[in-house]
């Protein structure tokens, strides 16, 4: 039963940090505003929860979201410039963003810690009914990744992969020019540091415009954490 109960924590725990993630590109009065609701709503997809239990998720949602944004907006906005102030110098190096992956990785793991005490506390009153609820959807979740998985080829995988890789680039870059859409297509392997990789390379061919655009995009963001006014 503590297995089963530490497995469904670390889910309900994966499941807040995907709308975090979600929402988390947003203007962030909105994202907060939305995430607010949402992530009790969306834990109550998986799991039908008592009123005492809804209620204590709602308010420990809303007590994550303050001390997130009281803990973590100035890192990330200091993080923001920081990456910005590389690039715009050209002096970013493989081994520089492997440091900033390592921050963000720190950073998602204080939100985990933070979380879990609360997700642990819900799972404490969860009825026998509520946890084999909870696994049953796990597992229906899994089943149709699976089975959606299997039903694509190698080449569907790894053209997903550089699809992803594009619109992720062009949100910071903006439109990538021919070599380095070949440097993209011509990647075959697709995991973390192959993934890093493939970002150097295409940070070593940047135009000046596209350095531009990137000092726009981080401005932006960081401003927008900058004068985000926190919930109390």
């Amino acid at each position: 039963m503590m297995k089963r109960k530490i497995t469904i924590e670390r889910r309900l725990i994966g499941i807040m940090l995907f709308c975090v993630a979600t929402f988390g590109c947003s203007r962030l009065q909105i994202a907060y505003t939305v995430l607010d609701w949402y992530i009790p709503y969306y834990v109550g997809t998986y799991v039908d929860l008592s009123y005492d239990q809804d209620t204590y998720l709602a308010r420990e949602v809303d007590k994550l979201l303050a001390w997130h944004c009281r803990t973590h907006h100035s890192v990330y906005a200091d993080l923001i410039r920081s990456v910005n102030d590389e690039y715009q110098t050209r002096s970013i190096t493989r081994e520089r963003l492997d440091d900033y992956l390592a921050q963000l990785g720190d950073l998602w793991g204080d939100i985990m810690r933070h979380a879990s005490p609360a997700i642990a506390q819900l799972l404490e009153t969860a009825t026998q009914e509520q946890v084999n609820e909870l696994f049953g959807k796990f597992a229906d979740e899994n089943e149709e990744w699976l089975t959606a998985f299997t039903k694509k080829t190698t080449r569907d995988v790894l053209k997903e992969y550089q699809d992803n890789m594009i619109e992720q680039l062009e949100r910071w870059f903006g439109e990538l020019r021919p070599d380095q859409l070949g440097a993209v297509r011509a990647r075959m392997e697709y995991n973390m540091q192959t993934t890093i990789d493939l970002i150097y390379q295409v940070s070593m061919l940047l135009t000046d415009d596209q350095l531009r655009h990137l000092a726009r995009q981080t401005a932006w963001i960081a401003r927008d954490l900058d004068a985000f006014s926190c919930p109390q």
